[in-house]
């Protein structure tokens, strides 16, 4: 298995996303926010993390989730990765959805783009936005606040999940897990 720069990540992709990106805007966004006191107090204190998340270049990314960088640059490298458009293929997979849910669980929700989706396809109901990195739920939360959107955080592992059994009916998942 490649390591370090010799990843397809580090040698190909990371200087394509370089030119693509807005660094200026991207680096003012990282300094509007205190990220220890945020993450501190977003962060579930019992959480323990699997060891797959804790390595170095989770998913190609240095510092993996657990970091002010990959929160922040995480949105518009998304919009290159989930083509034709990153909004059309979220809201098409929350469009098959039947009914009205009274309560949605978003597992793995990182930046909360399809949380928002959810909460702003379904008003009424409960959104739960669960993510292992309290990084990526500090630009979630900002996002939901920015976009008036009462959605509920939590910093927890979506494979032992918190809430209790039988409190949700059906699940749908927009990428794989490691």
């Amino acid at each position: 298995m490649a390591t370090g720069q010799d990843t397809l990540f580090a040698r190909f992709l990371a200087p394509l996303f370089d030119h693509l990106l807005d660094r200026e805007a991207l680096l003012a966004y990282r300094h509007q926010f205190d990220w220890e006191q945020q993450c501190d107090r977003i962060a579930n204190p019992k959480l323990t993390y699997p060891d797959y998340y804790r390595k170095a270049a989770f998913h190609g990314i240095e510092q993996g989730y657990l970091s002010a960088d990959a929160a922040v640059t995480y949105d518009p490298i998304t919009q290159y990765v989930l083509p034709p458009n990153e909004t059309w293929v979220r809201q098409a997979l929350i469009d098959k959805i039947q009914g009205q849910p009274r309560r949605i669980l978003d597992l793995g929700c990182g930046t909360g783009t399809t949380t928002h989706l959810l909460k702003q396809t379904f008003p009424a109901a409960e959104v739960i936005g669960l993510d292992l990195s309290p990084h990526m739920l500090v630009v979630a939360e900002d996002k939901a606040r920015q976009a008036n959107l009462a959605i509920h955080w939590v910093h927890g592992n979506a494979e032992p999940h918190p809430l209790s059994s039988g409190s949700l009916r059906s699940s749908h998942r927009l990428s794989a897990l490691p």
